[in-house]
């Protein structure tokens, strides 16, 4: 089994938001699903640093920054307002160039008690723009639906598998291949149309474009037909009976003024045949001339 990539992800918001954060967990083991090559891991650093004192930091939060930076990715979640931490975590990523997105919930009405604060997240949401791609959500579902879209394009594109790189490398060659066979379909229509013009009366169909292959079945004609007066091709409808012969007519059959092409359905007139080949006088009388082809099955 190949190894997988560890995509790690830190998970950023205050606690108004605690829906959210399930909702990512539950996101990211949706897209280990699908993208099978990673391993996506959210990095809370609620559950993810131990609890106690931290000597050797000058804050609590100093000593949360290097999960942060062990982050490929960050995602900032805001409602009510932006905590100290979340900011400085923020500028964090910011400053390091770490991948984040950010997303803002809608909906929410401020009192007096919490106006400044959720004023200062105003403020703070006003000085992304023309800088940071945000998103607005209505509720969680809104919010799975978007970052799911956000997540699963960036990974996509930052960490395609190795099967979307072969089906990109595909994509190109299905170009060329398509380019390629534009070309050859250009070059029969040009020997057709100097065909028609060379036989305009000929009702012989063409062969399909990219006729290829049945070397054995173009050699059993073409032996059957120098060794018989009478070749007969049979088979289910559908087998190609009609693409073999007229691929081998075009391709062995020097004088076609010479081959007669005729439709023998159940519909088609024994007189009609006849006055194709030249020998309609053959026939008179209206009783005659009623029958079809299936009423003379020696002919066929």
């Amino acid at each position: 089994m190949a190894e997988k990539t560890e995509i790690k992800i830190f998970v950023a918001s205050a606690n108004d938001v605690a829906a959210e954060r399930v909702q990512v967990i539950l996101l990211l083991n949706q897209l280990n699903k699908s993208h099978r090559h990673l391993f996506l891991e959210a990095v809370e650093w609620e559950y993810d640093k131990e609890k106690g004192s931290q000597f050797e930091f000058e804050d609590v939060q100093d000593s949360i920054n290097p999960l942060l930076r062990n982050c490929q990715i960050a995602v900032f979640i805001f409602y009510s307002r932006i905590g100290l931490n979340t900011r400085k975590e923020f500028e964090l990523a910011n400053d390091e160039k770490i991948k984040f997105m950010a997303y803002f919930r809608q909906g929410f009405s401020p009192n007096k008690d919490n106006l400044a604060e959720f004023g200062e997240l105003l403020s703070f949401k006003t000085n992304l723009n023309n800088k940071v791609l945000y998103s607005d959500y209505s509720d969680e579902v809104d919010f799975y639906s978007k970052f799911y879209q956000d997540l699963n394009l960036y990974l996509s594109k930052k960490f395609p598998s190795l099967t979307e790189n072969i089906n990109y490398q595909n994509k190109e060659a299905l170009e060329i291949e398509v380019k390629l066979k534009k070309e050859r379909e250009l070059d029969i229509n040009i020997l057709k149309e100097d065909f028609k013009y060379k036989h305009k009366s000929s009702d012989i169909p063409f062969p399909d474009v990219f006729f290829t292959g049945r070397e054995k079945k173009l050699a059993e004609l073409d032996k059957s037909v120098n060794e018989n007066k009478i070749v007969v091709i049979n088979g289910i409808g559908g087998v190609g009976k009609t693409e073999l012969t007229a691929y081998y007519i075009r391709e062995k059959i020097e004088d076609l003024d010479r081959v007669i092409w005729y439709d023998c359905t159940s519909e088609s007139r024994f007189d009609t045949f006849l006055n194709k080949i030249g020998f309609g006088y053959i026939l008179e009388g209206e009783n005659k001339k009623d029958k079809t082809l299936i009423d003379y099955p020696y002919i066929v």
